[in-house]
């Protein structure tokens, strides 16, 4: 039987934490076969140019598409530390080895 990982990877705003000159910061939530953590991306946008069904930046100036570019570098360098770690238990199972464990 083959074991089958869920994956995910959202943006979303801290809207409590809003800071002096009026920015949110952004956090990302990654979600593992049902088990989540945040972190901040050490961004912020103004409220009124996020979306949050997309989360992401709105898109209609150069600001926007700057911070969504980034979210989605972001996305990608977690997505690819995902597949590596996968990839490294892979590894481990069939040499025989430990599995790697992940600390919560």
């Amino acid at each position: 039987m083959k074991t089958v990982n869920s994956f995910g990877i959202h943006f979303f705003l801290k809207r409590y934490k809003e800071r002096q000159n009026g920015t949110i910061p952004i956090y990302a939530r990654i979600t593992i076969n049902g088990n989540s953590k945040d972190f901040s991306v050490r961004r912020g946008v103004i409220d009124l140019q996020w979306c949050s069904k997309l989360g992401r930046a709105l898109s209609n100036n150069s600001t926007g598409k700057t911070l969504n570019a980034y979210l989605d570098s972001v996305a990608t360098e977690v997505r690819d530390c995902y597949e590596e770690l996968i990839e490294s238990r892979r590894k481990s199972f069939e040499e025989g080895s430990a599995p790697l464990r992940i600390v919560r």
